[in-house]
């Protein structure tokens, strides 16, 4: 699968609204560093049959040379 391509088309759907929760974590310490992020989405379409979609991912970083990572709040 490359770029443009979908894994998933919904087609255009009519809504009313809808609502989105998410949260994002990360940490850090020494040459290790783990994050991750989920978001769900409630669609409130107006032909009925609401839409719930969901995703999220987990990334990990082990510098094998020990170099610390730095963060910067401003960026």
């Amino acid at each position: 699968v490359g770029f443009g391509d979908r894994f998933l088309d919904t087609g255009t759907i009519d809504a009313s609204g809808d609502t989105a929760y998410g949260a994002e974590v990360f940490y850090m310490t020494g040459p290790f560093r783990v994050g991750g992020e989920y978001i769900m989405t409630d669609v409130d379409a107006d032909a009925g049959g609401d839409v719930s979609l969901s995703g999220g991912y987990v990334e990990g970083v082990w510098n094998i040379t020990g170099e610390r990572h730095n963060y910067n709040a401003a960026k």
